[in-house]
């Protein structure tokens, strides 16, 4: 796990990981696939944030997860972190990607 400059951020949420915390989109020919990594993050490890991007505004996108616990901050403790999964979401070829932040974000 490498740490960026700004640390190492992540969420509880499924819906808004492969949204916004996915790699850019794997190609395959005309199929597009889209990979996150599953963590497991040691407790007390980590400050609970809201939605900084307003992605899930509308309660539908994410309605397991309070909107003001959406995003978790590790700071620069790599090891705090330990990545236990990959999961690869096959997309329609209709689905979009957005430029955001410094990142490619994907409007899910």
């Amino acid at each position: 796990l490498k740490v960026g400059k700004k640390g190492i951020y992540l969420s509880p949420s499924f819906q808004y990981t492969f949204c916004l915390y996915s790699l850019p989109d794997l190609r395959v020919g005309n199929d597009r696939f889209r990979l996150v990594l599953e963590v497991r993050v040691r407790l007390g490890a980590f400050k609970e944030h809201g939605d900084h991007y307003k992605f899930c505004e509308l309660q539908h996108v994410e309605p397991c997860i309070p909107l003001d616990c959406l995003e978790w901050e590790v700071g620069k403790d790599a090891a705090a972190v330990q990545v236990v999964a990959l999961t690869l979401k096959q997309l329609q070829p209709t689905e979009p990607s957005l430029r955001h932040d410094t990142n490619i974000r994907h409007g899910c």
